[in-house]
């Protein structure tokens, strides 16, 4: 999963124009990928559902 977000953030980063919202699972961290991507974070939101399954909202900019 993580080489999948960084192949995804990589291509992002060369054609994003503005901001992009995504959600991830919130037992990672995706900041560190996000800025080695050159991105920058905007804003994280953690969202709980319950006991076993959590969100992290990120919005991302170039």
């Amino acid at each position: 999963m993580e080489e999948l977000y960084q192949g995804f953030l990589s291509q992002v980063a060369e054609v994003l124009e503005g901001r992009l919202v995504f959600a991830a699972d919130s037992n990672v961290d995706w900041r560190d990928a996000v800025r080695s991507a050159g991105l920058r974070t905007v804003y994280t939101h953690f969202l709980y559902q319950h006991k076993s399954l959590s969100r992290a909202i990120y919005v991302v900019e170039r």
